[in-house]
């Protein structure tokens, strides 16, 4: 009787061992699944901080092969110009062209006492007025410009200039239309009040005067004189 039992219990025993290493295999977590497929892993927590993903780099910026790009100073990111042909070279050029008063060699505008009259013509064109101004014993023939005024006496030489126009060169250093009289009284050497109204002083063949206006007492008219 045991012996025919015993095959019996045999097969019992056997299901019952595979009846537990199936349990087994049905609680494990498919490991193979989750680490292939990112579809399967555990989706982050409202809160908890995610991987960080690496910024992606600027694109370059390339310019073009041969481009001729401006390089930045170090004076605060200016771009540096070359004098050359700039404007304060030309401000320079501009300084340079006007003459220190000089008692010795006289002119105004570049018109110098003396000059003959096709000469001035060259300079300045032809004036927009002409007329006669009788000056005591001789008849002075004015030429009348855009704020400058040319006087000619005997054999058609300059006796007389006058600007009374802002913005006309004198060709002077110093004293142009508008200029505070303190300082062209500077230029001339000649004494200053704050009563003057006008400055003066003699120079070869004839004398220069500037008259100043009474309110402000600045610049009104530079007239370069010849002597009768």
């Amino acid at each position: 009787m045991r012996k025919s039992l015993m095959p019996f219990a045999w097969t019992l025993g056997a299901l019952a061992l595979m009846s537990s290493l199936i349990a087994c295999s049905n609680n494990a977590p498919d490991a193979g699944i989750a680490a292939i497929d990112p579809a399967a892993a555990p989706a982050t927590r409202s809160g908890e901080g995610s991987p960080a993903r690496p910024a992606a780099a600027s694109p370059a910026v390339v310019s073009p092969a041969g481009a001729n790009v401006p390089q930045a100073s170090a004076t605060h990111g200016k771009i540096v110009v070359d004098a050359s042909g700039s404007a304060p070279a030309e401000q320079a050029a501009d300084r340079e062209a006007l003459s220190r008063f000089d008692p010795k060699h006289p002119s105004l505008a570049g018109i110098t006492l003396g000059m003959d009259e096709k000469e001035v013509l060259r300079k300045l064109g032809e004036p927009s007025q002409k007329y006669d101004l009788p000056e005591k014993e001789i008849v002075v023939h004015m030429h009348e410009y855009d704020g400058l005024s040319v006087g000619f006496g005997a054999k058609n030489r300059v006796v007389y200039v006058e600007i009374a126009k802002a913005g006309v060169d004198t060709g002077l250093e110093g004293i142009q239309i508008g200029t505070e009289g303190r300082e062209a009284a500077a230029v001339l050497g000649d004494d200053f009040a704050s009563d003057t109204q006008v400055l003066s002083r003699d120079v070869a063949g004839g004398m220069v005067k500037v008259d100043l206006d009474p309110a402000t007492r600045t610049v009104l008219s530079v007239k370069l004189i010849g002597q009768d």
